[in-house]
């Protein structure tokens, strides 16, 4: 009778040592296609939101703001990722206002509701709170809002694209008169001074568009995701600065 031939230690490790490679070599591939996945639906979400803003706009003539004041809550924690949510979903209990479900109305009970104006069933929100939910990402992170100010004024030279650089001074800088195109009140600091600038266009990173410069976006909102790194704007692993994962409506 013929014995089966078994395999050797050396064979076996020929064997292991090709699967281990085939696995180094196709596990950065899987990944890279999976954050690649990620970011092609959050740039789908980023566009619904978009949309969504539009619809807004159209019922009330302008884009979702916060007030002057805190009328609307005494939260110190409500900026422009809890305003996005309140104005597209108003995911709270419908006892706070009359209506059934997401949506609002503007009059308690009585009047015409208004929204959602978002598929509630394709964004996932952090918790039902209405004055302090927020849009969550596909990472699980909030996404970041904010209008741009009506009467900033950024075509001068010197005009401010976002005000983080009056934070800690008594003005604006060398043009007090013109107002910021972006508040970054709105973020509530989720941004790093370095990240809103390079992402914007402000190079040099000190508040402004100064000659040279060119504004990266000058339309009428800003919408920004951190992406899968959770890390606003470029990476600070890269030498040059440039490379960032960010979801945003105004970068590709």
């Amino acid at each position: 009778m013929s014995r089966r031939k078994a395999f050797t230690m050396v064979e076996l490790m020929i064997a292991l040592g090709i699967i281990t490679l085939l696995a180094s070599l196709l596990i950065p591939i899987v990944a890279a296609t999976r954050r690649v996945a990620v970011r092609s639906r959050m740039k789908a979400d980023v566009m619904a939101i978009g949309q969504g803003l539009e619809a807004y706009r159209l019922d009330h003539r302008d884009y979702p703001r916060l007030p002057d004041t805190q009328v609307w809550t005494d939260s110190a924690d409500i900026d422009g990722s809890a305003l996005l949510c309140w104005a597209l979903l108003s995911p709270g209990p419908a006892a706070q206002d009359g209506a059934d479900g997401p949506g609002f109305r503007l009059r308690g009970i009585q009047g015409q509701t208004y929204g959602p104006y978002l598929d509630p069933s394709r964004f996932r929100i952090s918790g039902t709170d209405d004055l302090t939910a927020e849009i969550l990402d596909r990472n699980d992170r909030p996404i970041h809002y904010c209008p741009a100010n009506t009467k900033a004024d950024i075509y001068k030279p010197g005009g401010f694209i976002s005000d983080y650089g009056a934070y800690g001074n008594s003005s604006y800088g060398p043009s007090p008169a013109i107002r910021p195109m972006y508040d970054h009140a709105y973020f509530e600091y989720c941004l790093s001074e370095q990240a809103m600038a390079t992402m914007l266009g402000d190079t040099n990173a000190n508040g402004q568009i100064d000659p040279g410069e060119t504004p990266v976006y000058i339309g009428p909102y800003v919408l920004w995701s951190a992406g899968p790194d959770g890390v606003f704007g470029p990476d600070p692993n890269d030498p040059l600065g440039q490379r960032s994962d960010d979801v945003t409506n105004f970068t590709p």
